[in-house]
């Protein structure tokens, strides 16, 4: 049965839904450091302000230097989106929302990001009867950061392959200010997140 709910909020593309049956509706977030935002005051990052319905709960996973399958700093790090989502899914998550990938460009080969995301977290969570939601991974602030035209190039491409998986509903990464951007044109600021935030909640609640 909640295959078959989980099936239908995909064809709807908008749901919010307890497909665990444990009576509450739980979505999780999942990602590197842009969705922890340690690095934020308040650690107040897109996941944190969501603002779903009061009943709705939203926990983050996030962890900075999260990949698909690790962590960029393996000795310090955090889980990677994979070890996140089987630990949300432990947790009675009843939705994944997933913000991964910025950390594998460059070490993840073109053609293979549809397969790391579907590896990673859209088969556990689909198998589990999980609805899921994938984040674009967003660009670089060119203007603060000139060199990343080729990062851009492969983020785009990389967005491209995840867009086409089947069986996740796509958040396109939103338009972003240069202002929304830490010093690093990387991390987003709280303006930056609230972006992000808003273009998932009117995906989700949609």
């Amino acid at each position: 049965m909640s295959r078959l709910v989980a099936l239908l909020c995909l064809v709807l593309s908008g749901c919010l839904v307890d497909v665990t049956h444990d009576g509450v509706v739980v979505v999780a977030c999942v990602g590197d450091s842009n969705t922890q935002a340690a690095y934020l005051p308040g650690e107040v990052g897109w996941c944190e302000q969501l603002a779903l319905a009061p009943s709705v709960i939203v926990r983050n996973y996030g962890a900075g230097g999260a990949t698909w399958q690790g962590n960029v700093f393996p000795a310090t790090g955090g889980p990677g989106c994979a070890a996140q989502t089987a630990q949300a899914i432990a947790d009675g998550a009843d939705t994944i929302v997933a913000a991964c990938g910025t950390n594998n460009i460059g070490p993840q080969p073109a053609g293979s990001w549809g397969t790391a995301g579907t590896n990673a977290v859209l088969g556990p969570a689909r198998a589990a009867g999980r609805i899921v939601y994938l984040l674009g991974i967003p660009f670089m602030d060119l203007a603060k950061v000139p060199t990343a035209t080729s990062f851009n190039l492969a983020v785009q491409s990389a967005n491209a392959e995840l867009a086409a998986i089947a069986g996740a509903s796509w958040v396109p990464a939103p338009s972003l200010a240069s202002s929304d951007y830490y010093l690093d044109g990387k991390h987003l600021l709280t303006s930056g997140q609230f972006v992000r935030a808003a273009a998932i909640r009117a995906k989700v609640v949609q």
